[in-house]
């Protein structure tokens, strides 16, 4: 899952932290992603995900111009994540990560 290779600005949010039930942890936001690959945090600990990178999901809902999103991967110190935002217009997209893991933190 991991990429080191990044094209394009940076536009989309960083994902914001909110805890839900226990062993299950989210972050998202809502913006306007450029065209090509956006890259932000996705507001979730580092150290919590090294190791269970599989347990890490993103969950995109994409408005009417945005044609695809597609994960390119985490960087390198599992801070951020990279997605590739095919987008025509100037719409809006909502960026969830969760995290489902069965040890407590």
């Amino acid at each position: 899952m991991r990429s080191t290779a990044c094209q394009g600005s940076v536009s989309f949010p960083d994902l914001q932290p909110y805890e839900g039930p226990p062993s299950v942890y989210h972050a998202e936001a809502e913006g306007v992603p450029v065209n090509g690959v956006n890259e932000f945090s996705h507001g979730l600990r580092p150290e919590m995900i090294q190791g269970h990178e599989s347990e890490l999901e993103f969950h995109v809902w994409i408005g009417t111009s945005i044609l695809d999103a597609e994960l390119v991967g985490l960087s390198d110190d599992l801070s951020k994540v990279r997605i590739n935002f095919i987008q025509t217009g100037a719409d809006s997209a909502k960026v969830r990560a969760v995290f489902i893991h069965s040890t407590p933190y």
